[in-house]
């Protein structure tokens, strides 16, 4: 755990909560009902009428919009009460589900709309590896381009699932008004869907992923890919309209809209996070989100309706919101606006709220302007990272530059703003920005230090500089994090005050110590000890590797506890008794426990080299965790972590481990010699794997590494005592006996123990002349 370096102050921090701003939409007209209400869709006739459909708890409502600002009802279909409805168009039908009672599917025939709109429930059979049922609910709907409608999250009459809750497919346009199964999606639980072409994007909430899996063969998927969204909830996803990029909500307090680059779907990558920053922290939550023109038409629950560029994916800009929940409780859970639907041609935007029912939007909102630029220091134009930018005030504009220094941004209207960046050790700088909508404003800024910090790492046995060490500084309000270069020293802005740190490099013992600033005496030179152990709690260069797994890479962090059946499947703390908090574990997301488990290939995690041929007798330790459990059809647990050395020219197993336990184990010890040979390039090893088609849940962790000399023992004589000294035996195993015959003429004499490393490990007061002292236990 961490050291108590310091006494650590509590600090109330009292502000105001704030509400999202209206801006850029323009509320043209409402209609109210008496029960809560749920998903919103649109429907255009061909004759160019244009209608909302309506969920409610009680029912199905078909609403025109021939003048927006006097929305008519013209169907109430009443159906189960279920707090779950959702609905998709082809044609001129509209296909609903229900996640409560046993409706089945609803069709709805608006060939006749507004005056003679008709529909029928049906319990459509489908047959699913051959078993056969008929569908009574389920959770979601999406119909492609090409007439497939795809159902998630599918019981049957009986309140069974159906294929274990994955995708259905069913055949919509081959007979208008009539669905017909045709196939089905993975076994896995999907809570919403999208598709275009033959691939489909399913949100497969409990496992906290979106699922890419080709359904060119309606009856036969294959999954290409699986991906985390960032608080491992994944509730819905809609696609660019290149295809290039998908978009995604966590149904999770403070959670994101999330971009990522899938344009090659074997390196996913996420570009940015975007929650609004109004209403940051207080525990609002995103629903769904919908694609429109580079737009992100998002429903945000208690925060309304949000509006997001997404054209610029690596920088989400808000240009539109309009806040439909007017209790002051902000974060008040599954409340306010459920859903928002952009794509009817007059450009209306409907959103359906939980409270207050239908809301009928003009928009005004155009491209977002952008700023984006980096930051650097006049000392020697290094970036700078979290350093804090605020655009004249706007709460929205506001962000940290990252670790390259770099920052992006933006609002949505123009105009010429002030930007001040500042960070604690800098000057505060403010500059001038004209913005302009649809165009990126480049502002790239130099911050002077307050003052400056020159650290020295020295070897504490040979006075040497030590290249490639790491130091972090922190206290109540600042952290600063300095990578020492090949000279063994760097010089960085700093600010005053009292701090703890940790120092370290490879091949030296990480020191913890208190630090007090003096601006006068700028200079603070650290001593470090040689010798291999690592917390962890500093980066020191271990590799990591990836085989073939979809997740579960090794990381370095403090623990995410999760669990599975009641029993922690990732632990949530690091080991007690070493610096820091920091350990390696595989994938340290949170969440379900299958969401970031190592999955479909190996993940190995390697130290960097050590010079174990100076040591007598090098013995090696360090603690690990490793949890299998799960599968499917019960198969067998057949996963392991295995520990393994190498000396640059072979590699020896040092255990594998397949007994699965949620906690950490025994501290593993062992002389490296009984398994190899010690050379200056020892590595050691661990790496867990998931076996092929199993579907296992796999982590493991390791901390808290160490290697210690317990070979022979040597000894200095007292320089002023007369003495005669004797170690037997020598090396020893586990003690040893120190025979002394010592001259003490009234002083007091003391045997100090020191290993190879010039650590003392042991010291004992001698109270006669001669004798023999058992040491080493």
């Amino acid at each position: 755990m961490r050291s108590n370096l310091f006494l650590f102050a509590f600090l109330f921090l009292i502000g105001a909560l704030h509400a999202q701003e209206d801006i850029n939409l323009n509320l043209l007209s409402e209609v109210d009902y008496p029960e809560n209400c749920n998903d919103v869709w649109g429907y255009v006739a061909p004759d160019g009428t244009e209608y909302a459909i309506l969920g409610t708890v009680d029912a199905t409502v078909v609403i025109s919009l021939a003048d927006p600002a006097n929305p008519v009802e013209v169907k109430y279909i009443q159906g189960s009460n279920s707090t779950w409805r959702d609905m998709k168009t082809w044609g001129d039908f509209v296909y609903v589900t229900t996640d409560r009672g046993a409706d089945g599917l609803l069709i709805i025939d608006m060939s006749g709309a507004p005056s003679d709109i008709t529909f029928e429930y049906v319990n459509l059979e489908v047959n699913v590896n051959g078993n056969i049922s008929e569908i009574g609910k389920c959770h979601n709907i999406y119909i492609d381009e090409n007439g497939f409608a795809y159902l998630s999250g599918c019981d049957d009459v009986n309140n069974n699932a159906i294929n274990n809750g994955g995708v259905i497919i069913l055949d919509v346009h081959t007979t208008p008004g009539v669905a017909v199964h045709v196939g089905e999606g993975r076994p896995t639980y999907s809570h919403d869907n999208y598709v275009r072409g033959d691939t489909l994007w399913s949100s497969d909430i409990s496992a906290g992923v979106f699922s890419v899996q080709d359904v060119s063969d309606k009856d036969n998927h294959s999954v290409w890919t699986t991906e985390s969204t960032t608080t491992n909830f994944t509730h819905n996803a809609w696609l660019s309209d290149d295809g290039d990029f998908l978009f995604t909500t966590d149904e999770r307090p403070n959670a994101f809209v999330d971009a990522y680059d899938v344009s090659e779907l074997n390196e996913v990558t996420r570009l940015d996070s975007y929650r609004p920053k109004a209403t940051e922290g207080t525990g609002v939550i995103p629903h769904n989100t919908h694609y429109d023109d580079g737009f992100l038409v998002t429903s945000w629950y208690t925060d309304g309706v949000i509006v997001i560029d997404g054209h610029r994916p690596d920088n989400l800009v808000q240009v539109a919101a309009y806040d439909s929940y007017e209790p002051t409780n902000i974060g008040d859970g599954f409340r306010g606006c459920w859903g928002a639907y952009p794509f009817l041609p007059s450009g209306l935007i409907l959103a359906s709220d939980i409270q207050r029912g239908l809301l009928v939007f003009g928009s005004t909102y155009a491209r977002a302007c952008y700023l984006e630029g980096q930051v650097t220091s006049t000392l020697d134009g290094s970036a700078i990272n979290a350093v804090a930018i605020d655009v004249q005030n706007i709460v929205e504009a506001e962000v940290s530059s990252d670790f390259m220094g770099d920052y992006k941004t933006g609002y949505a209207n123009a105009g010429t703003y002030m930007v001040t960046f500042t960070k604690s050790g800098y000057i505060p700088k403010t500059e001038e920005a004209i913005l302009v909508n649809g165009e990126v404003t480049i502002l790239n800024v130099q911050l002077e230090p307050m003052n400056t910090l020159t650290v020295k790492l020295l070897d504490e046995s040979n006075g040497a500089a030590i290249p490639n060490g790491k130091v972090s500084f922190f206290n109540n309000t600042d952290e600063f994090n300095v990578n020492v270069g090949v000279t063994g020293e760097s010089t960085f802005a700093f600010a005053q005050g009292s701090y703890a740190l940790y120092a370290g490099a490879w091949g030296y013992q990480t020191k913890s110590m208190n630090f007090d600033y003096d601006p006068m005496n700028n200079t603070l030179i650290i001593e470090l000890t040689p010798g291999y152990k690592d917390d962890f709690v500093l980066d020191l260069g271990w590799a990591i590797d990836n085989i073939e797994a979809s997740s579960g890479d090794w990381e370095r962090g403090l623990p995410i506890g999760t669990t599975f059946n009641g029993e922690f499947s990732n632990v949530d703390e690091d080991i007690d008794s070493d610096l820091g908090e920091e350990c390696y574990m595989t994938d340290n997301r949170g969440g379900g426990a299958g969401a970031g488990d190592v999955d479909g290939g190996s993940v190995i995690l390697t130290s960097p080299a050590m010079d174990l041929s100076t040591y007598t007798e090098a013995t090696m330790s360090y603690y690990t965790w490793f949890f299998n459990a799960g599968g499917a059809g019960g198969s067998p647990l057949d996963d392991s972590l295995i520990v393994s050395l190498n000396n640059g020219t072979e590699e020896v197993i040092v255990e594998t481990i397949t007994e699965s336990n949620g906690a950490w184990r025994a501290q593993k010890e062992f002389k490296v010699a009984d398994f190899i040979s010690p050379t200056n390039n020892v590595t050691i090893s661990f790496r867990t794997m998931d076996q092929p088609a199993t579907g296992h849940l796999v982590e493991a962790g390791v901390d808290a590494f160490l290697v210690t000399e317990t070979g022979s023992v040597g000894f200095d004589k007292l320089e002023d005592l007369e003495s005669q000294l004797s170690v037997f035996p020598n090396p020893f195993d586990n003690t040893f006996n120190l025979e002394y015959n010592v001259s003490l003429e009234n002083q007091e004499a003391k045997v100090l123990v020191y290993n190879v490393l010039g650590q003392e490990v042991y010291q004992e007061r001698l109270l006669k002349n001669a004798g023999t002292v058992e040491l080493g236990a």
